[in-house]
């Protein structure tokens, strides 16, 4: 299986992002340290740092208009049943889903995928699933979220929708059937029916630990049936079986 990084990051290995900081407390973490000099895709500078702290590009227009935002959908790594006086939110993972998630982390450093922002259940499971994950390159923000326990799509259109528009990728971690259908719903109808072999792949079902990661175009505010394009749908076993 090929493995392609998300375009707006530098997978594991390259040249590692740096923050550039303005006199005026200003920062922006997604220059790297050749762009300073007017190297890579990205020029950065100080007086473009100035206008985005403002919340405007070059032109005057609010620059986060201009950014194409990333959502990463993960469900939580597989729990454990032995314990039968546990409740529900209490139920741990298990030797298989701490394995699972081993392996969701190395791809998703292989990939370059670094949320600004997580939003996690707070059943024990998905914050176990989390702390698998780490440590980040770029530690990122992490809200757990009570709503987003078991939560059905609109609950977490509602959290996503508070999400402030300058935070650029998203990750939420949590349950299905909720998570996947909230995955559908951003695909939409006409994307179902063209099949892309990820789309394919995520109609089959969403299984523990599985991350599918869209690229959202318009404002988190404004998410809604049809807003994402499925960029990939990764499974543990889909990794193990790549290699």
């Amino acid at each position: 299986m090929s493995l392609t990084p998300f375009r707006t990051r530098m997978p594991r290995g390259g040249i590692k992002c740096h923050r550039i900081v303005a006199d005026d407390g200003c920062y922006a973490s997604n220059a790297r340290s050749g762009a300073i000099k007017g190297h890579g895709a990205y020029r950065g500078n100080v007086a473009l740092l100035r206008l985005r702290c403002r919340g405007e590009d070059k032109v005057g227009r609010p620059w986060h208009h201009r950014v194409m935002r990333q959502l990463l959908l993960l469900r939580h790594a597989k729990s454990s049943w032995d314990d039968a006086s546990l409740s529900d939110k209490d139920r741990p993972l298990n030797q298989r889903g701490h394995a699972a998630a081993a392996t969701m982390r190395r791809a998703i450093r292989d990939l370059g995928l670094v949320p600004d922002l997580i939003m996690a259940s707070t059943a024990r499971r998905t914050l176990q699933t989390l702390e698998a994950l780490e440590p980040w390159d770029e530690t990122p923000l992490i809200e757990p979220h009570d709503s987003l326990y078991l939560a059905d799509p609109a609950r977490i259109l509602a959290a996503l929708h508070s999400v402030a528009e300058t935070v650029r990728s998203v990750m939420v971690i949590g349950h299905n059937p909720g998570l996947h259908d909230l995955a559908l719903l951003l695909v939409g109808t006409k994307a179902i029916d063209d099949a892309s072999p990820a789309v394919s792949a995520l109609t089959e079902g969403f299984p523990t630990c599985a991350l599918a990661e869209f690229t959202i175009a318009g404002s988190w505010w404004d998410l809604r049936a049809g807003g994402g394009h499925l960029v990939r749908f990764l499974t543990p076993r889909m990794l193990s079986a790549g290699g």
